[in-house]
C-alpha cells in the first residue's frame, strides 16, 4: 500500500504527486493524519507506517523529499508548524509499565 500526497495549485490544477512505499518491508501505510503548508509553501505529512510514527516534509515547488523522520510509535495523532518553521507531532504510544 502506498499513500500519494498531491499539492494543487491556486487554479486547482495537480501541481505534483509524491507516493510514499516502503520498500525495504513492504509495509502498509496504516494512516495519514495529518497534512499541512508551511510558511514557506512546503508540505508536511504525519501518519504511521510499520507501527511507527512517519513524517515528511516536501517541496512545496516539486514535491522532492526534504526531509523525513520516523519514531517508534504506534500512532501520530496532530500536526502544527510555526511561523518559524519548527514542526511539532504529537501521538500515542501504547506503554505497559515494568
Amino acid at each position: 500500500m502506498s499513500v500519494a500526497t498531491p499539492a494543487r495549485a491556486a487554479a486547482v490544477t495537480e501541481a505534483w504527486v509524491h507516493r510514499y512505499s516502503n520498500v525495504v518491508s513492504n509495509a502498509a501505510v496504516l494512516e495519514t493524519v495529518k497534512v499541512v503548508r508551511d510558511g514557506a509553501g512546503d508540505i508536511i505529512v504525519t501518519g504511521a507506517v510499520d507501527f511507527e510514527m512517519l513524517t515528511i516534509k516536501y517541496s512545496g515547488a516539486d514535491g522532492s523529499v526534504l526531509w523525513q523522520r520516523r519514531y517508534n510509535g504506534p500512532a501520530a495523532r496532530g500536526l502544527a508548524v510555526d511561523a518559524g518553521g519548527n514542526v511539532a507531532v504529537t501521538g500515542t504510544m501504547d506503554h505497559t509499565p515494568s
